[in-house]
């Protein structure tokens, strides 16, 4: 079950949310005025203009041109001056999808709402043996951006968190169901038990198995999918709308909350379980946004035309960042450099 901790943050808006917010206040705000363009039209009107017949001496200045010159070279600074504000909006109109923490990259416990408690290694065994009489206390397993952790479960169950990713549990499943919360990736390899159906709650779905293999994204609520490998799942959305997933396919919340089915590719879904980003056919935007999540460094948008092109890029986890940033450059869909933790696309 999600603790009150996680009751909180599902208020807050997700990073998918606050992403659409800035991406429709950048469409809303004025474009730059292209100076140069209304300087020429105002400068082929004044040529455009008959010269007038005139039998006096020709003057070494032409008084009314120049007169005509000096106003439109006013009118333009005037022009500049009025609209530097807009002018610097637009410069610094830029889209930050995904921010850095500033704070410890580290695995951590924490039991009952307590003061989290660093934990040291990639692999965390939770299956140990309670007695009745104890007091059953809910952990949260918090793994940090830029690592993947294993965590066995009380009832023998294997679950890989990805990077950024919170998973609450009590420290013994009670009751008729086994019930764990997720926020961000997952995947989970349940032990079968027919009798106490295995519940992962999510911001967005409820996701209900007896004894499968399956991938569960839950970033977003606005872009929360599960990925059924073997057995049999079904899944809830928070209108009460149920479907049941075959092995291959995809579970997601669509934009009306409603719940989409369609066919996946299994093998794409864990990649990330072995040590690989594996990006097919994905938004560049959400590329970007899993890369800032595992270097833990911001990701901003000067060109926001590249942001929903789709792409094939496959890397390793244990790439550098400016390796990586090198090979996306080659494709020559958008140019990224980095500067103080943080990757402008351009």
């Amino acid at each position: 079950m999600l603790t009150e901790n996680d009751d909180m943050l599902s208020c807050m808006p997700s990073d998918f949310e606050v992403l659409e917010l800035r991406r429709a206040l950048h469409r809303g705000r004025v474009a730059t005025p292209d100076v140069d363009k209304a300087w020429e039209h105002f400068r082929q009107t004044i040529e455009a203009e008959p010269a007038a017949v005139d039998e006096q001496p020709v003057s070494r200045f032409n008084r009314p041109l120049l007169l005509k010159v000096v106003a439109a070279a006013a009118a333009v600074a005037l022009l500049v001056v009025l609209l530097s504000p807009l002018l610097k909006v637009k410069k610094d109109n830029s889209i930050e999808v995904f921010t850095a923490d500033a704070g410890t990259q580290q695995v951590t416990v924490t039991t009952n709402n307590g003061t989290p408690q660093v934990v040291k290694g990639k692999s965390l065994a939770f299956n140990r043996p309670v007695r009745r009489t104890e007091r059953i206390s809910m952990l949260e397993v918090s793994n940090p951006r830029g690592k993947v952790s294993r965590v066995v479960l009380p009832d023998g169950s294997t679950v890989w968190l990805n990077a950024d990713s919170h998973l609450s549990f009590p420290e013994r499943f009670v009751g008729g169901t086994r019930d764990v919360g997720l926020s961000g990736e997952a995947y989970f390899d349940v032990k079968h038990d027919p009798r106490h159906p295995f519940v992962v709650t999510t911001a967005g779905m409820v996701t209900t198995v007896h004894g499968t293999a399956f991938d569960v994204c839950a970033y977003s609520s606005k872009n929360t999918h599960v990925t059924l490998l073997r057995g049999s799942v079904s899944v809830k959305n928070t209108n009460g709308q149920e479907c049941f997933i075959k092995p291959g396919q995809m579970a997601q919340v669509s934009d009306d909350g409603k719940i989409k089915l369609s066919d996946a590719d299994t093998y794409a879904a864990t990649q990330w379980t072995e040590g690989f980003f594996y990006f097919d056919n994905c938004r560049f935007v959400d590329m970007m946004m899993e890369l800032g999540r595992w270097y833990n460094v911001s990701v901003v948008f000067e060109n926001e035309q590249s942001m929903d092109t789709n792409l094939h890029f496959v890397a390793e986890h244990a790439d550098s960042l400016a390796t990586i940033v090198s090979r996306i450059n080659d494709l020559g869909i958008a140019r990224i450099s980095i500067k103080d933790d943080v990757m402008i696309v351009r």
